[in-house]
């Protein structure tokens, strides 16, 4: 999704190939783990490419044919605990999933009248590579902080996949 040139024409084959939209789900990110002071502009750029700018531009591009469809829908957006609290070494990916749960905010206001319904997800914990750096007294700390008692999750404590019906 980086190529955003692309992300238009990859959207509209992928509506048409269906025969239309009815959900989208946007779960794209990536993240530097690195100082504040020493973020690069072009990791800036990058996060807030890939994080908000592409996540905004699918989620367009999906209102706008729900629309012409006349059927409503649904688009769920992940966004991240980091976009709730602060969290050190991540300001810029900090920053791009506060980002998307506001975006998905305004959407959900201006697309309700539509039958378009937005959702944002934020989840906890979960055992990424974008997280595997945590040592294990600080992901006591954080879980802690976060009120996160529950442990870290992994893709084999997912027991169900939601269907679109669940949403």
């Amino acid at each position: 999704m980086a190529a955003n040139a692309r992300l238009s024409p990859a959207a509209g084959e992928a509506f048409d190939r269906w025969q239309g939209v009815d959900i989208v789900i946007n779960n794209a990110g990536i993240a530097y783990r690195e100082p504040f002071l020493d973020i690069p502009l072009a990791h800036w750029d990058a996060v807030m490419d890939i994080n908000v700018r592409a996540v905004f531009r699918l989620g367009q591009l999906a209102a706008e044919r729900m629309i012409r469809q006349g059927t409503g829908g649904s688009i769920v957006k992940m966004s991240s605990k980091n976009g709730l609290a602060d969290s050190s070494m991540l300001a810029h990916y900090n920053a791009s999933k506060a980002g998307v749960i506001l975006l998905s905010q305004s959407m959900a206001v201006e697309l309700a009248p539509y039958g378009i319904r937005v959702n944002v997800v934020a989840p906890g914990f979960v055992e990424t590579p974008l997280d595997l750096p945590v040592s294990r007294v600080r992901r006591g700390q954080l879980r802690n902080r976060f009120h996160d008692h529950g442990g870290w999750g992994t893709s084999r404590k997912s027991k169900r996949v939601l269907t679109a019906a669940d949403l």
